[in-house]
């Protein structure tokens, strides 16, 4: 996955939760034009509770949580704040402190997904390195093996190809899980952990989202994959950005045409790949992250791979028509 973007909330999969239920089932005409509706409403700017300006932040309450601190049923839109959701009027009686510099968030605020709050002042410096896995700023030192990571996200980054081989191993029986045993790369991908100078370098980009890509070639009668990964994501984050990057290489060997499919084809199957390992895992809050991205390539591209899966009736059938189409 090649970008990331802030994340100013957690988008509600409402429309396709059971009441009661913790997983949740793709069931229902129609569901997807409504969680559409719903994205569209809750990627908004964000502004500081109490202002006089309108309340663009937050997600909208659909499924009936209660707020972590009055336990009333929250009536309108819900924050997160120290990993618990709270009720807008509570948010202002606790105001979180930036993730960055720790000071009281009196002015406007940037919040991500899961739950870090930046004050503008830090949000807005480029001189400061950006977290690996939410890229709020970071104000502490560069991890020991390179890369940074905000307090939140520093005790789990990984930073050594060791631990990437193991997270590697999880996607590849995840993928058998649920995809069965065709979906099989002719080979190991090489993955290669590298800081973001590095990143930007291998890829030719000066973009500061960039989190991963993949690269493929022929040699000696079989595929060899590359897999270059930022330093520093949290397990499953890394775990979300290997299973899309090894969907990518899984196209390369089934698909002759892939250099000719739109990026929203290619895209979208990818995080479709990702979201169904996702699914499979139970990581609810990373999957509705992927339904938020502001990239059009990714977001709406995989709600049109859940449409083709719900039109074809299973995944078996999704990779049955990406092998032999480039477009949806």
């Amino acid at each position: 996955m090649c970008k990331s973007v802030r994340y100013v909330g957690i988008a509600l999969l409402s429309c396709i939760l059971l009441a009661g239920s913790a997983r949740p089932v793709w069931a229902g005409i129609g569901w997807l034009h409504h969680l559409e509706n719903i994205i569209n409403l809750t990627v908004r700017s964000r502004q500081t509770p109490g202002t006089d300006t309108a309340d663009n932040s937050g997600t909208f309450n659909t499924t009936g949580e209660r707020c972590a601190i009055c336990r009333k049923v929250i009536d309108g839109k819900k924050h997160v704040l120290d990993d618990e959701y709270v009720c807008r009027r509570c948010l202002e009686r606790h105001l979180p402190k930036c993730c960055c510099c720790g000071g009281r968030l009196r002015q406007g605020y940037i919040e991500y997904y899961d739950g870090n709050y930046c004050c503008i002042k830090c949000y807005n410096d480029t001189s400061l390195p950006r977290c690996a896995e939410c890229n709020c700023p970071v104000d502490d030192p560069e991890l020991p093996e390179g890369g940074y990571a905000c307090a939140k996200h520093r005790p789990l980054a990984i930073c050594s190809s060791d631990e990437a081989y193991e997270v590697w191993a999880e996607v590849e029986d995840a993928y058998t899980r649920v995809f069965g045993p065709e979906f099989v790369l002719d080979t190991v991908p090489r993955i290669h952990l590298m800081t973001l100078p590095e990143l930007q370098e291998k890829g030719c980009t000066n973009s500061n989202w960039i989190k991963a890509f993949s690269r493929t070639h022929v040699e000696g009668g079989h595929f060899v994959h590359d897999i270059y990964v930022l330093k520093g994501m949290s397990h499953y984050y890394l775990l979300e950005q290997l299973a899309h990057e090894g969907a990518h290489c899984w196209h390369y060997e089934y698909q002759p045409y892939v250099l000719s499919c739109q990026p929203a084809f290619k895209e979208g199957f990818c995080e479709w790949v990702a979201f169904k390992i996702l699914d499979d895992l139970d990581l609810d809050k990373q999957r509705e992250r992927q339904l938020n991205n502001a990239d059009i390539d990714y977001s709406r591209g995989l709600r049109d791979f859940l449409r083709l899966e719900e039109k074809v009736g299973s995944a078996e059938a999704v990779l049955e028509y990406v092998r032999n189409n480039t477009t949806l």
